[in-house]
């Protein structure tokens, strides 16, 4: 705190924006480079774009381009990152998520990821879930046969690729059935040096894949938020 002491608001103000968006994504559905990776297919190539993607780039691009000037006045900057486990399936499979309300959707590392930063984190197995079902992007199940959807999430230094899955997450005691991305290809950095799995987007809807990607919307659909 010592060295932040005298720095004028609008400064403070910035670098806790920064340092507040873990996961700042844009994404993409893709099927030629991620079919090299996991061999599997994907049936189309989509660009998904949200209403508001574009304002929150050039926002994004505003704070790092002010900060960038203040960067001489310090080289650090302390980020603090909160998570924990949640259990998926049935049976239950524990995976260590980081809660970050700069995404929406969660995403795990599945069995379909065979990369080093994958290997090293526990990995969802859907073969091994009685209620886990294969989706695609548009919300439909996924037939045995059927090429899947992949979606590609990039990240400031990497990016995730992976298929669209549907299962019970919990909580604690609290769950909800709700889609999210089970991982089929990783980039080393950052991912391979987390010690969490995974990431669990607690921001609004609209930052979601769709509407049953967001955990805090299916928490309230299923009653289970004493004040939604």
């Amino acid at each position: 705190m010592a060295a932040m002491a005298g720095r004028p608001w609008p400064v403070l103000l910035l670098a806790f924006l920064l340092s507040s968006c873990l996961c700042c994504e844009s994404i993409l559905i893709e099927g030629h480079s991620a079919s090299v990776r996991t061999g599997l297919k994907s049936s189309h190539s989509v660009v998904l774009k949200r209403a508001n993607h574009t304002v929150a780039q050039k926002l994004r691009a505003s704070r790092l381009q002010a900060f960038s000037s203040v960067d001489a006045l310090s080289s650090v900057v302390h980020k603090t990152a909160y998570y924990g486990n949640i259990h998926i399936g049935h049976p239950e499979q524990t995976a260590t998520v980081v809660f970050d309300t700069g995404s929406g959707n969660l995403m795990v590392p599945s069995t379909l990821c065979d990369d080093a930063a994958c290997l090293r984190h526990k990995r969802f197995d859907a073969s091994k879930s009685s209620s886990a079902v294969n989706m695609q992007s548009d919300g439909s199940k996924a037939a045995a046969n059927d090429q899947r959807d992949q979606l590609t999430v990039t990240f400031g230094t990497g990016e995730i690729t992976g298929v669209f899955l549907k299962d019970d997450v919990c909580i604690g005691n609290l769950c909800a059935n709700m889609n999210f991305i089970g991982a089929s290809h990783e980039t080393p950095e950052p991912f391979g040096s987390f010690d969490f799995d995974g990431v669990l987007g607690l921001a609004l809807s609209g930052m979601t894949q769709g509407p049953h990607f967001s955990i805090m919307d299916r928490l309230e659909a299923a009653g289970n938020l004493k004040h939604p």
